[in-house]
């Protein structure tokens, strides 16, 4: 299964917070996905042009952090 779709389909999510928005909590309680596919999930956000506001990514599971992601600026 290719997993571009679901990365860009988390990237418009995101992207349509952008008056909101720059930091996001995000809780994987209820994911299916391993936390590899989350982190390739979170550079393709950092990546993607459309979402260049997001400055740090908190991601959370059964109330504990998992790992905070943040904007490396060049």
């Amino acid at each position: 299964m290719n997993d571009a779709p679901k990365m860009e389909h988390r990237s418009t999510r995101l992207s349509k917070n952008k008056k909101q928005a720059n930091n996001f909590i995000i809780d994987i309680s209820n994911c299916s996905l391993d936390i590899e596919e989350i982190k390739k999930q979170i550079e393709y956000v950092y990546w993607s042009k459309h979402t260049q506001f997001v400055n740090k990514i908190i991601v959370v599971k059964e109330n504990s952090i998992l790992g905070v992601y943040e904007k490396i600026e060049n």
